[in-house]
């Protein structure tokens, strides 16, 4: 018991910074949502479209950089630990390259909305956000993928503290644009774009020189390579972050496609589903930020092994401890949304048909994020595990479910805004059941990985 106490005092300890991060950005979107919503229901509405959109384009590259991140916690314990900073240059070459081309694709946004059907207003409206949003996601990029290296290096700490700064910047800078302030005009949701791009720009830049000042930069290999020392050529690291693009590309234009159904609803449905996840983003974050330290236990159980430590009960155990955690953690956000609804509600809308919408909404959001925490640990500890076809291939079947279910509940049975979230309900519940039982089967009976687990330098 005492041993048990002490591996969850050590989870929460990795995993806190790492919370507070995620929280952090959840923050910022929760002020960008909130201060948007209270200045006008319909600029919240080209917010959400824009973020549903291009946002979702955001989420992939995240992923195609982040999903082999854990490789630098392997590194960082195994006896090569410079490979920790290939994997953070490699990541953010990746970055600024992708970042670059969907800036590229930001501003070209009133084409492809237009071709999405989207109403000509909301097309007109969402276009210049979209361009705002797509300016900032070079460093957007470069910031996550340095904030996810030092986390997985022990500095998460830091990381926590910077996203916290930036919360207080996105703030002000969005008092100032969205509703203007000291003769700025009132830009409603382009206001809030702008302030987005400009927070993540600072807090790339803070990241980044913290991460090339560090005293051990030359153990971790953060500016090269040790002379005389080989370097692995990232195949491993690529194939985890395609695997996981895989995964998040189905899965988020998919979602993109619920997006746009949304947007064919109306704009007070795409203002509600917008408000919702909103309201719901900081327990998301907190699911992926106990996701990642999940991940990073795992991989550094293999890490350890790799120097001759016993460890073969540890992925097992490091994936049960994270979930029990996330669970509870994701139990204690969810009861007051359920219970309350109409308070979280008259946050974004004191009144008004928007308040009643986002409450009939709330409850099924709640379920819906409670089985997404679940999901969010097990595909993170099969990562952690090296373990990439199969929850790419599971995920994306359930995802490819969701547009026609959300179709059939939403319009095809007049459940409108209801019905689309019901659709996510139920994917996302076969979701958390099918990574279990891959885990499940990865562990085995006696808790050891039964992947191929290959040393990581010949990667």
């Amino acid at each position: 018991m005492r041993r048990l106490l002490g591996q969850g005092v050590d989870f929460l300890l990795l995993a806190i910074p790492m919370v507070v991060s995620r929280a952090g950005l959840a923050g910022m979107s929760i002020a960008d949502g909130i201060m948007v919503a209270r200045y006008s229901p319909a600029q919240l509405a080209l917010l959400g479209l824009s973020e549903g959109t291009l946002g979702r384009v955001l989420e992939i590259l995240v992923a195609l950089l982040i999903g082999g991140i854990a490789l630098a916690a392997r590194a960082h314990e195994s006896a090569t630990p410079h490979e920790a900073g290939a994997v953070w240059r490699r990541a953010v070459r990746m970055g600024l390259l992708t970042g670059f081309a969907a800036a590229s694709l930001g501003q070209l946004g009133r084409s492809w909305l237009g071709w999405f059907g989207e109403a000509p207003s909301l097309t007109a409206g969402a276009a210049p956000v979209v361009a705002a949003l797509g300016a900032g996601m070079p460093l957007a990029l470069v910031a996550v993928a340095t904030g996810v290296f030092l986390e997985a290096v022990g500095r998460a700490s830091f990381v926590a503290g910077a996203v916290v700064a930036a919360n207080g910047l996105n703030i002000a800078l969005n008092w100032l644009l969205i509703s203007g302030h000291f003769g700025l005009p009132a830009l409603g949701a382009l206001g809030s774009a702008i302030s987005t791009s400009l927070v993540r720009a600072a807090l790339a830049a803070a990241l980044v020189i913290y991460a090339w000042t560090l005293k051990d930069h030359a153990r971790l290999g953060i500016r090269g390579v040790p002379p005389g020392v080989e370097a692995g050529d990232g195949a491993q690291q690529r194939r985890l972050g395609y695997g996981a693009a895989a995964t998040a590309g189905v899965m988020n234009l998919l979602g993109m496609s619920v997006t746009v159904l949304a947007g064919w609803l109306g704009t007070l449905p795409l203002a509600a589903i917008t408000a919702l996840w909103n309201a719901l983003s900081v327990g998301a974050l907190l699911g992926f930020g106990m996701a990642d330290a999940t991940a990073l236990r795992v991989a550094g159980s293999v890490g350890a092994a790799s120097n001759g430590d016993d460890t073969r009960h540890a992925p097992l155990g490091a994936a049960l401890l994270g979930l029990s955690v996330t669970m509870l953690a994701m139990a204690l956000l969810v009861v007051p949304v359920l219970l309350a609804p109409e308070v979280v509600a008259g946050i974004y809308a004191p009144h008004g048909q928007l308040r009643a919408a986002l409450i009939a909404l709330l409850p099924l959001g709640g379920l819906v994020l409670l089985c997404d925490g679940a999901s969010f640990v097990l595909g993170a500890a099969l990562r952690g595990l090296g373990d990439a076809v199969w929850p790419t291939g599971l995920q994306i079947m359930v995802a490819a479910l969701l547009v026609p279910l959300a179709w059939w509940l939403a319009v095809g049975r007049g459940g409108g805004a209801t019905g689309l979230v019901t659709a996510i309900l139920m994917t996302s519940v076969l979701r958390a059941v099918l990574l279990g039982g891959r885990l499940a089967w990865c562990t085995g009976e006696t808790g050891q990985a039964r992947t191929s687990l290959q040393p990581l330098r010949a990667r």
